[in-house]
């Protein structure tokens, strides 16, 4: 597992990095796909600690590819600006590698989505917690643990 990047002078800092998974709206959760090409997939999610939760459907191809392996990535970028007159753009992103896992446990599965409200409708506890007992039974939710993670940044995106 590679974890570190090319350009040794955008790189940052692990606890920088870690902070972007805090912050990003959404990722790119990359799986290992059974017909040789990667599976990538926008999802949200919620970090807590060392773990990301994300939600989704309790079948179809996501589910069943990590069922079959568990060793996936997922991809943030915050801030980007494209710089046209410098043919570039200002950005930070991160990169976490690790395993994914289902979980089985109902009080998991509380956690994560509980977890999830709180960054996307924290102004709405109350229907949340509402919408939540009446989703969980048709709702898979997914445990991501980091195993390594790296990041990167360019011009002042980081500002």
């Amino acid at each position: 597992m590679q974890t570190t990047p090319r350009r040794k002078d955008r790189t940052l800092a692990p606890a920088d990095a870690e902070r972007l998974f805090d912050t990003a709206e959404y990722a790119f959760l990359s799986l290992v796909s059974d017909d040789e090409y990667p599976y990538s997939v926008p999802v949200n999610f919620a970090k807590v600690g060392k773990t990301v939760y994300i939600h989704g459907a309790p079948q179809g191809r996501k589910i069943a590819m990590v069922s079959a392996n568990p060793h996936a990535q997922l991809a943030v970028v915050a801030r980007a600006q494209v710089v046209p007159e410098e043919f570039s753009t200002n950005y930070e992103s991160a990169i976490a590698f690790g395993k994914i896992f289902v979980c089985a446990d109902e009080s998991e599965k509380l956690r994560g989505l509980r977890a999830i409200a709180a960054k996307y409708c924290r102004h709405l506890p109350l229907e949340s917690e509402n919408f939540i007992k009446s989703a969980i039974a048709r709702t898979a939710v997914f445990r991501f643990e980091i195993e390594g993670i790296s990041g990167k940044r360019r011009g002042a995106a980081a500002q």
